[in-house]
């Protein structure tokens, strides 16, 4: 099943999970090209010091999708690269689809 409105394609990478010290720590692509939307208007932001500033969205995505906790979301629209704080499947009516909380952060400290 498609999920209703998508608004752009997504790659999402993996660092792997209990790296040692002198692991190479480079992300690896889960999955490319995969539909979804991340929420704009239900976003918040807020300026966290300097001129840092840390946004928070949803992301929603087929139920099959492999999303995870501290995996890094790429919108291939904008190639903002957004980290995955939360994710929740939903089941609801027949419209299965994944949603996760997503983390953007923009700027630096001064």
């Amino acid at each position: 099943m498609t999920l209703p409105l998508t608004t752009t394609t997504l790659t999402i990478k993996r660092v792997p999970a209990n790296i040692d010290p002198y692991a190479d720590t480079t992300p690896t692509v889960v999955t490319l090209n995969v539909f979804g939307a991340i929420s704009g208007s239900n976003g918040t932001g807020s300026d966290v010091g300097g001129a840092q500033q840390v946004l928070t969205a949803r992301l929603f995505v087929e139920s099959d999708v492999d999303v995870r906790i501290a995996d890094v979301v790429i919108d291939e629209t904008s190639n903002e690269e957004w980290r995955v704080l939360w994710v929740r499947k939903r089941y609801e009516l027949g419209l299965g689809h994944t949603v996760a909380g997503l983390e953007y952060v923009a700027g630096h400290v001064v």
